[in-house]
């Protein structure tokens, strides 16, 4: 049986929101318009479905301290800390090689910690939606319908529904990066246009897989660093071979790049809070 986990990546670096969200204190440490930090809240959304003991947290080593008060709930092995950012993709990549040591049959959601979401019994119905294609073998991404034509995020062209239960899971045709407004006003004409969430599910044989085929020397490096996580040769191997590696992202490194991957409409109360604009 395939148990579903949660990656809450947390390694912003403070540098949107100024000035209440700071270097030492970036905005998923904050409460903004939530009763909790929008880490805790990032947590406490996903908590119905998925126990503490398989929820993740990865952020930078000088953050461990603030992100274990934020979750006294999740055990302190469960929150990995990058010595220095290198993007999305090392993030991923090492946290579905730690992970897969102790569970190699793990369907893993890869989260957001700075965003909010209104809608948080429909945000839990698409995630086990995902869950579900992930079983299946697809890359499964969160889409939101756009409600105004925003240059500001990258959009998904989907090309017909493929399967789907409670939800419709669509086919992913194309990617597009932060379009012209013109272009993003034919977007939002179209029905068959999502904004990229930053939040998928995949297995994690199919993330390993991806990974090994499109960013081999990333994951040949995270695998050694997987390997040593919970031994005490850890941070001697980290040390010596996280400084090595190239920044990336997820989205470039792997997804849009992969063979297989399907969009969950989620209409969800979604707001990724990049600007105080944003925000209002």
């Amino acid at each position: 049986m395939s148990y579903l986990y949660a990656l809450i990546m947390a390694g912003g670096g403070g540098t949107r929101l100024w000035p209440r969200s700071r270097r030492d204190q970036p905005k998923q440490f904050l409460n903004i318009g939530t009763p909790h930090s929008l880490l805790r809240e990032a947590y406490l959304r996903v908590a119905p479905i998925i126990p503490p003991q398989r929820t993740l947290v990865i952020t930078g080593e000088h953050w461990l301290d603030a992100v274990q008060a934020e979750l006294p709930e999740v055990p302190v092995e469960n929150i990995l800390g990058e010595p220095v950012g290198r993007g999305t993709a090392p993030a991923v990549g090492l946290a579905a090689e730690v992970l897969a040591r102790r569970d190699p049959d793990a369907l893993l959601a890869v989260l957001t910690a700075d965003h909010l979401i209104r809608d948080q019994e429909r945000f839990r119905a698409v995630l086990l939606e995902a869950a579900t294609a992930a079983a299946e073998g697809h890359i499964a991404l969160l889409g939101i319908t756009p409600t105004e034509p925003n240059t500001g995020y990258g959009y998904i062209e989907t090309n017909g529904r493929i399967g789907g239960q409670s939800l419709p899971v669509l086919r992913v045709e194309s990617f597009k990066e932060k379009p012209t407004e013109e272009r993003a006003r034919e977007f939002l004409a179209s029905d068959n246009f999502f904004w990229n969430s930053g939040m998928f599910v995949w297995s994690l044989k199919t993330i390993q897989a991806e990974m090994r085929r499109l960013m081999p020397e990333l994951a040949e490096r995270v695998a050694t660093i997987g390997a040593a996580w919970d031994t005490p040769a850890r941070d001697t191997v980290l040390a010596e071979l996280w400084e090595g590696i190239r920044a990336e992202t997820i989205d470039y490194g792997v997804i849009e790049r992969a063979s297989d991957v399907v969009v969950i409409p989620a209409d969800i109360g979604w707001n990724d809070v990049g600007s105080w604009a944003a925000l209002f």
